[in-house]
């Protein structure tokens, strides 16, 4: 099995119209193929083929804080240990101030351990959800990040490995993946383990300098 990432740098300049059209010339070749897009902020590759999904799943991305209103005696101390500010001490009419987590909670359990009614515990967090959909060139395997989400990159690697699966089980010898822009995590994540890149790019300095900065993290992990 060989797995073809195609990438760019710079946004738009068309990744997901050429992974569709690899995808169609090698399904008209007869090479049966597994499709991803690991674009997880803004997945086009279902919007363009249309897939019917026959898979869904949640995708959990860390924990999350969360209080028991009964058992806070409002001490603030995981007010005070919190290095984001995502907690707040809000008044009750019947009782001590009470502690709540804000959405810039990054899960890092501090509170947890300084709370000392235990008041505090640790649950999983919703992050996104990701499918696996049919489409007329073979299944495509798709995700969406809630907004605010930060585990961009666990969530592509997510994907890629539910598409290395499907392509086992199909006996499909290529895995086409549609990346993601830029060079950050979430490129890290698509390009890892690849057997190629399709850098796709435009003839402007900016596309030229987001080229070069792809082609040098590509090098880096000897793609």
């Amino acid at each position: 099995m060989k797995t073809v990432v195609v990438l760019s740098g710079k946004g738009g300049t068309g990744k997901t119209s050429v992974t569709a059209a690899l995808a169609a010339l090698e399904s008209r070749a007869g090479t049966r193929l597994v499709l991803a897009d690991a674009d997880v902020d803004a997945a086009n590759l279902p919007i363009l083929l249309d897939p019917r999904n026959v898979e869904e799943h949640t995708f959990i991305g860390g924990e999350l804080a969360v209080v028991a209103p009964d058992a806070c005696n409002g001490c603030t101390l995981c007010h005070q240990h919190c290095r984001f500010g995502a907690i707040r001490m809000v008044p009750r009419e019947d009782g001590p101030d009470l502690a709540r987590i804000l959405d810039t909670c990054e899960g890092c359990a501090v509170c947890s351990v300084v709370c000392p009614e235990a008041a505090i515990v640790m649950e999983p967090r919703n992050a996104g959800s990701w499918a696996v959909g049919e489409t007329r060139f073979g299944p495509l395997v798709h995700a969406t990040l809630s907004a605010g989400g930060e585990t961009s990159g666990k969530l592509v690697t997510e994907v890629r490995k539910r598409a290395a699966e499907l392509a086992g089980e199909t006996a499909s010898p290529l895995v086409l993946v549609d990346g993601p822009p830029g060079i950050g995590c979430p490129v890290i994540a698509a390009m890892s383990g690849a057997d190629l890149v399709v850098a796709v790019t435009e003839p402007t300095p900016s596309a030229r300098a987001d080229l070069d900065r792809l082609l040098n993290v590509a090098r880096h992990f000897d793609v």
